[in-house]
């Protein structure tokens, strides 16, 4: 019989599998925002709203301050 020591911490974020710097914050980014409790399908969905979201938002910051500093500037 194994003895478990007696402040061994059951959390694995640290102790994950994951070999790779990739993998590994993979697993922590699904961990920490509960994608792992998800299907496949609804993870593809979340993250493709989540990235173009991102991408309109930083188009939108863009376009706002290339209007700013030409009519600062300009």
């Amino acid at each position: 019989m194994a003895l478990k020591r007696r402040f061994e911490t059951p959390n694995q974020d640290y102790h994950s599998p994951r070999d790779n710097f990739f993998s590994r914050n993979l697993y922590r980014y699904e961990l920490w925002t509960g994608l792992y409790m998800l299907s496949p399908a609804e993870k593809i969905l979340i993250n493709t709203f989540t990235i173009v979201g991102s991408a309109l938002w930083f188009y939108y910051l863009g376009a706002f301050f290339k209007g700013f500093v030409e009519g600062f500037w300009g």
